[in-house]
């Protein structure tokens, strides 16, 4: 299996159903074709936290609300605006002022 690829909530059920029958880590490894890292790590989150799903990760931050207001704020008072412009002036780059103009309901034409 490729580092990196999460496991889904259906193949970690079947690790811990799998070690519930007695299988070894190394069985199970072997059978399902997993990593033994995997596996026990799998296991242990079982047997201490009872949990058997991934935690969801969160990614990277978007925009914060005060910079979104800010932006608006700026389109409102100036509606000709360049995107370039509105770009230099909060120091963003040119996609990530057209992504947050698109998010406040400023669609290009």
């Amino acid at each position: 299996m490729p580092r990196g690829h999460e496991l889904s909530d259906f193949q970690r059920g079947r690790i811990v159903g799998k070690y519930e029958e007695g299988a070894t880590i190394r069985k199970i490894s072997k059978d399902l074709e997993i990593s033994k890292t995997a596996v026990h790590k799998i296991i242990t989150d079982y047997k201490t936290m009872g949990k058997t799903s991934a935690e969801k990760r969160t990614g990277r931050p978007g925009p914060s609300e005060q910079l979104l207001h800010s932006i608006q704020h700026t389109v409102e008072k100036e509606p000709g605006i360049k995107l370039s412009e509105i770009a230099t002036r909060f120091k963003i780059s040119e996609t990530s002022a057209g992504r947050y103009l698109h998010l406040l309901g400023y669609y290009k034409s």
